[in-house]
């Protein structure tokens, strides 16, 4: 049975963890979950170490540090999300699902609506048969305003206010599209600390 501890540092990693571990379908072992607003002792926040049982996907805690031979890892939350990323590197029109939120190259959110084939905001729409399968406009050559750049699923939704500045805290990023790097020969040279670079097809 493969048994991983995972630590955090406060109570906003803790409730990371939390989100984290959820999504990963894992829940809580012969114990109530831990309590999220726990006072620091001494003005200093405890280390919450979470037991990870990998056979059934569950869950248990202590803030007694664990002694490393009777576990098979022990680790930061930082290392754990490295080693179980949530968010795809990619992401097709396959993969988007009713309610999520994009936000294209423009600034602007829209809301997916399945069923209409449609990005929808307050005051207008964009079509899907209107974008490439990696979410690029199919009609956006020249300014990309309308490329989708970014995903998001909705944590909590009451109003339309989500779509104004300054309201996104409801928004959780699962996507965002790579920035694309531009360099000339020169600044490739000093970057690899090369001279006289020649670019050849292989």
């Amino acid at each position: 049975m493969s048994r991983t501890v995972i630590y955090t540092i406060n109570k906003e990693e803790y409730r990371k963890a939390m989100k984290i571990l959820d999504k990963l379908d894992y829940t809580w072992r012969d114990s109530d979950p831990c309590d999220a607003e726990w006072e620091p002792i001494c003005g200093v926040d405890r280390l919450i170490y979470l037991y990870l049982y990998d056979d059934n996907k569950t869950i248990t805690f202590t803030t007694i540090k664990p002694e490393k031979k009777e576990y098979d890892n022990i680790m930061p939350l930082e290392k754990f999300i490295e080693l179980h990323p949530l968010h795809p590197s990619s992401f097709t029109k396959a993969d988007l699902e009713d309610g999520m939120v994009v936000q294209t190259n423009g600034g602007d959110y829209y809301m997916y609506f399945k069923k209409f084939e449609r990005f929808i905001k307050e005051d207008g729409y964009l079509r899907l048969n209107s974008y490439n399968d990696d979410l690029t406009n199919k009609y956006d050559y020249d300014d990309p305003e309308f490329n989708i750049k970014a995903v998001f699923v909705v944590n909590n939704l009451c109003t339309l206010d989500l779509f104004k500045e300054g309201m996104n805290d409801r928004l959780e990023k699962i996507w965002e599209r790579p920035e694309k790097v531009r360099m000339t020969i020169k600044e490739i040279e000093e970057k690899l600390g090369i001279e006289n670079l020649e670019i050849v097809e292989e």
